[in-house]
């Protein structure tokens, strides 16, 4: 893996290495919110962006970097 490299120019917007933390509590919350939907006798939310927007996740998006150099490329 030391050779290995990116074959496009396309990068994180943040320092943060991955959505984990993010979808975690995504998911927390939406089960969180069935439940209480679900005792209450209400319709419960039908999607994840109905309790939890992708915005507030650790990355915000992606975007393409035309001048990357081959050291921003490596893995």
């Amino acid at each position: 893996m030391s050779r290995s490299y990116k074959k496009t120019k396309i990068f994180g917007n943040t320092s943060s290495s991955s959505d984990k933390l993010g979808k975690k509590i995504n998911h927390h919350k939406f089960r969180q919110a069935t439940r209480l939907a679900i005792s209450t006798g209400k319709e419960p939310p039908y999607s994840l962006n109905a309790v939890y927007g992708v915005w507030d996740f650790p990355k915000d998006g992606k975007h393409y970097w035309r001048n990357a150099s081959k050291r921003d490329m490596v893995k």
